[in-house]
């Protein structure tokens, strides 16, 4: 029985090597799939690549970064990305990277998964000026009042902003350095404007006229009527001033019908002041009229400014393109 045993024992052992082809291990390769998600194993992370060593772009230019995550089949392909400097460049959370303003940053890329990274260095130039252009080309201003000028520098995105301004008579309009003008004296000149970036300019042609005209002198308001104020006199009551003007109105228009304007009296000490009530003829080509007017106020509210325009009721102060005279108590 014993050796029946034996004998049972190296059939087995022949069936199994039977099983096994040759007996010999295969030098054939294996064909069988990575480790995956899928079958519960992971492929960790071993890097991460950018595409650009070095990008350049202009002020509000976009530009794409591609990351590559290394393995190509690593199971956790997360990144974030980051800039340096968002001011000069700032990037997305899909590698949009957008000029902000000249300079140089790194923007980097870093995987979720072992924290590798990877960088990009972003060159953002200036952008320089091509021009200036000014708010208005000419204008009339009183004397001793101020007007703004604003420059527009092209383009607008332009590094440097920075002008300089300039008259050419500074007795006749003055400029101060943010472009607001004041008239000096009676007479025209140039205020010029200069980009620090190229040295490109722009004129304004600067017309100054007298704040205040002259009694008995004839001048054209800005309503087309030909306006001479003939007397202004002041008288003294117990109590308050009378203001006696007289004036004639002329249409010398070619072909306007005007409605006359009216004048006003400004308090010297207050806000406001005082209209002309009760004349609202039409003039047409050649005609002429002739009227007196009286104002009166108590002495504590004097006047200093006399004025004609076609809008004035409901001013608290002369307005500018209105013809003026000066009202002084005796």
């Amino acid at each position: 029985m014993r050796n029946a045993g034996l004998i049972v024992t190296a059939l087995l052992l022949l069936i199994v090597a039977g099983c096994g082809g040759n007996g010999k291990e295969s030098d054939e390769p294996s064909t069988s799939p990575p480790p995956s998600a899928s079958d519960g194993t992971t492929s960790p992370v071993t890097g991460v690549n950018l595409n650009k060593l070095s990008i350049e772009i202009l002020v509000g230019e976009l530009h794409s970064l591609v990351a590559a995550v290394e393995p190509s089949d690593a199971t956790n392909r997360s990144i974030s990305w980051a800039s340096a400097n968002d001011v000069v460049a700032s990037v997305s959370s899909s590698g949009i990277v957008t000029g902000e303003s000249p300079g140089s940053t790194i923007i980097t890329v870093m995987t979720a998964e072992g924290g590798f990274t990877d960088s990009c260095t972003v060159t953002v130039p200036p952008v320089s000026v091509a021009g200036v252009t000014l708010s208005q080309p000419s204008m009339t201003m009183l004397e001793t009042l101020s007007r703004e000028l604003a420059a527009t520098i092209q383009p607008s995105n332009a590094t440097n902003q920075g002008v300089v301004w300039s008259s050419a008579a500074s007795g006749i309009a003055s400029v101060s350095s943010s472009g607001v003008v004041t008239g000096e004296g009676l007479g025209e000149t140039t205020i010029t404007v200069t980009t620090e970036d190229g040295g490109f300019t722009a004129d304004c042609s600067v017309t100054v006229k007298p704040y205040f005209v002259r009694i008995g002198q004839p001048y054209t308001a800005v309503d087309g009527l030909t306006v001479t104020l003939t007397s202004l006199t002041v008288s003294e009551k117990p109590g308050s001033y009378q203001y006696l003007i007289a004036y004639t109105l002329t249409n010398n228009t070619p072909d306007q019908a005007i409605d006359e304007g009216s004048f006003k009296m400004y308090y010297a000490e207050a806000a406001g002041g005082l209209p002309e009530y009760g004349f609202f003829d039409k003039l047409f080509l050649g005609d002429t009229k002739s009227r007196s007017y009286v104002f009166e106020d108590l002495k504590t509210m004097t006047f200093d400014v006399l004025e004609y325009h076609h809008d004035n009721f409901f001013t608290v102060e002369p307005l500018e393109d209105s013809l003026r005279w000066r009202v002084e108590i005796p």
